[in-house]
């Protein structure tokens, strides 16, 4: 057997252990992401910022997922909705690996949420990490990232850019 066929057998096996209707949860979420994206590339900031406030988290976490995916990256989508440690899934961005984050605010992110992604991002050594929210970045935590060297916000305009397929990155 090729090493890809083994590959492939071993990631359908360990997908066909999870319960059959979280299986089908996340291919539902991922479905209704794909035409929520869609919808949402017409919108600007504003509209498409209350919008994200207002939609499921999970799908949430779909759609900058499948954004990824429609810019052509690699990407690994995490099979736990809740209990998932603060890791959403997995982005492949000039080849280096970056955890991703999101979080539907609608007031400010939470600081804490913010150092506790990264102390993740060092726990898991890889090369960073994006915490993608729809709120607002209060000056305590903008401070707090200073320290924190590998994790990126990704928020307002840049939010924005990524979901409409522009690059966003740094």
């Amino acid at each position: 057997m090729r090493p890809a066929a083994i590959l492939f057998w071993i990631r359908r096996r360990f997908k066909s252990r999870l319960p059959q209707k979280t299986q089908l949860k996340h291919r539902n979420n991922i479905a209704k992401s794909k035409g929520l994206l869609k919808k949402l590339k017409t919108f600007k900031l504003p509209q498409m910022l209350a919008y994200l406030r207002k939609i499921d988290p999970y799908i949430f976490e779909e759609i900058l997922l499948t954004a990824f995916k429609e810019q052509g990256k690699k990407i690994e989508r995490n099979h736990n909705y809740s209990g998932d440690g603060g890791l959403d899934g997995k982005v492949y961005l000039d080849g280096n690996c970056y955890l991703i984050q999101a979080k539907r605010y609608t007031g400010c992110i939470s600081t804490e949420h913010v150092m506790a992604f990264d102390a993740l991002i060092s726990k898991e050594k890889v090369a960073g990490g994006l915490f993608i929210h729809t709120g607002r970045t209060p000056k305590s935590t903008r401070k707090a990232l200073r320290e924190c060297k590998s994790t990126t916000i990704v928020s307002g305009q840049k939010l924005v850019d990524l979901i409409q397929g522009k690059p966003f990155f740094r």
